[in-house]
């Protein structure tokens, strides 16, 4: 169902799961899905386990219970532009254990955001190789359950290194938030 703009699916039609029982790999690329919303109703469909949705105009995937099946979601060169996105993938029911999600603005140049709005971490500070390098530490520290991220195997030794990357600069993060309100309090009370 590649080109077939068909952006208005699970909004406009309700997906039967006795039909679609059997389907296990569905390609929606550039069909101009605009929002989730036109997605999350094929989550009725347990045996589903390929969900490709590249090149639509996508600007964040949340949770919904059910894609039991769901192991491989590939939504590149859509409009993701924070890492919530990642933290509802960890979220669904099947454990997905793919992504590949190159093209988005959240992977692309400039600060990765792995602290708050407020502090982002400016990651080409840390002697990371590149930015697609940095962008994949922040996804495999954030999806518990990935294999494999933008066709590249996630060993058992990177994710223990990515985690600990992230957990210390979580730490750094929190740490400095402590310092600035503890310096506004101060100021206050003088």
């Amino acid at each position: 169902m590649v080109r077939n703009n068909c952006s208005h699916i699970c909004t406009r039609f309700s997906i039967n799961k006795d039909v679609y029982k059997h389907l296990r790999f569905l390609n929606l690329e550039q069909n101009g899905i605009a929002s989730w919303d036109e997605l999350s109703g094929l989550r009725v469909l347990n045996d589903l386990t390929h969900l490709i949705v590249n090149k639509n105009h996508i600007k964040e995937i949340y949770y919904k219970p059910g894609f039991r099946g769901l192991k491989s979601l590939s939504f590149e060169d859509n409009l993701i532009s924070d890492w919530t996105t990642f933290d509802a993938l960890n979220e669904f029911d099947s454990r997905i254990t793919e992504v590949r999600a190159a093209g988005n603005p959240v992977i692309g140049k400039g600060k990765i955001q792995i602290g708050t709005d407020a502090n982002p971490i400016d990651l080409s500070k840390e002697g990371g190789n590149d930015e697609l390098n940095k962008a994949k530490c922040i996804a495999v520290s954030r999806m518990e359950f990935l294999k494999k991220y933008n066709g590249t195997k996630v060993t058992e030794n990177e994710r223990k290194d990515v985690e600990l990357f992230y957990m210390k600069h979580a730490l750094e993060t929190y740490l400095t938030e402590v310092m600035v309100v503890e310096k506004e309090e101060d100021r206050v009370l003088t």
